[in-house]
């Protein structure tokens, strides 16, 4: 029976870490999936990366494929002014707009590769 919230839906156990000898790791029961389901999951993860604290402060989030659509840039834009009224703005441009995100993403899915160029967090025009 699966139950929702507080507690995992497939089975864990405390093992030695394979990565790292000494210490212990969780694991779980092997995970089946299908890999294009996973995939494309994985595609609207990074196509919307906004954490559930910037919702409120969200501007846009711009996503513009460049060669296909599982070759694409994604801008997270948080409001200048809305940062500014809960104390996290610009101090010389309280109005200035923060790019919080700039990553160039590429999906290979014959590869099952995924590769992304990620940017530095700045103010826009910086």
């Amino acid at each position: 029976v699966v139950q929702m919230g507080g507690g995992p839906s497939l089975p864990l156990a405390v093992t030695d870490s394979i990565v790292e000898p000494g210490k212990t790791s969780i694991v779980s029961d092997p995970i089946t999936l299908d890999y294009d389901a996973f995939c494309s999951e994985l595609v609207k993860l990074m196509k919307y990366p906004v954490l559930p604290e910037q919702q409120t402060v969200l501007k846009e989030c711009k996503v513009v494929n460049l060669s296909s659509a599982d070759d694409f840039e994604v801008m997270l834009i948080l409001d200048g002014a809305k940062l500014t009224s809960y104390g996290f703005g610009n101090k010389d441009d309280p109005n200035k707009d923060r790019i919080e995100r700039l990553d160039k993403i590429k999906v290979d899915r014959a590869a099952r590769k995924c590769s992304s160029e990620n940017f530095q967090a700045h103010w826009e025009g910086e």
